[in-house]
């Protein structure tokens, strides 16, 4: 699930565990700030099997 914060702060919810990970650099901020709690996308991307040290 997708949403939208204000100040265009781009979230991803996994609605099961209702945890959310920012997608743009505002969302990153805001995190980084303490004005909301995320976790890293990185957490739940898979490596690239073509460039392993890449996700």
């Amino acid at each position: 699930m997708l949403t939208c914060r204000p100040g265009q702060a781009l979230y991803v919810i996994n609605p099961s565990t209702l945890v959310q990970y920012p997608l743009n650099a505002i969302a990153e901020q805001q995190v980084a700030e303490g004005k909301t709690r995320a976790q890293p996308i990185a957490v739940i991307q898979i490596d690239n099997p073509a460039k392993p040290v890449r996700k």
